[in-house]
């Protein structure tokens, strides 16, 4: 079976860097189906409290952005932690380590944790 950051996932042909005219999460659980839609991998709920997060989560920046079918987004599958891993880590392949890093970490939360760092996002459980 195949691994996804030490742990099993069901594998089905995820796509390390997604085609532009298929969903992220192909292959994840279940089938895709109906149009894509712009999915925030840090999600409106994660940021609620925080003007400053939501405001940034507002622009849809292509690093916290992925295209997501509507059979992923409607079912919240899209925001579970498999998944925002499935999604980071297609990011760190496109934009690079550093950047994704750099760009997680930077967001002003207003109690830092570990837990919304790139590094605690992709060991989340």
């Amino acid at each position: 079976q195949a691994k996804l950051n030490g742990r099993p996932v069901p594998r089905h042909g995820l796509f390390l860097m997604p085609p532009p005219d298929v969903c992220c999460l192909q292959g994840y659980l279940i089938r895709c189906d109906g149009p894509l839609t712009g999915q925030h991998i840090i999600s409106k709920q994660m940021a609620r409290g925080n003007d400053a997060v939501r405001d940034i989560l507002r622009r849809c920046p292509p690093e916290l952005m992925a295209q997501v079918c509507y059979a992923h987004n409607v079912g919240k599958l899209a925001d579970s932690p498999v998944a925002r891993r499935i999604l980071l880590l297609q990011k760190v392949y496109a934009f690079g380590w550093a950047h994704m890093r750099d760009y997680i970490n930077g967001l002003p939360w207003k109690v830092p944790m570990q837990s919304l760092t790139l590094e605690g996002m992709l060991d989340a459980e």
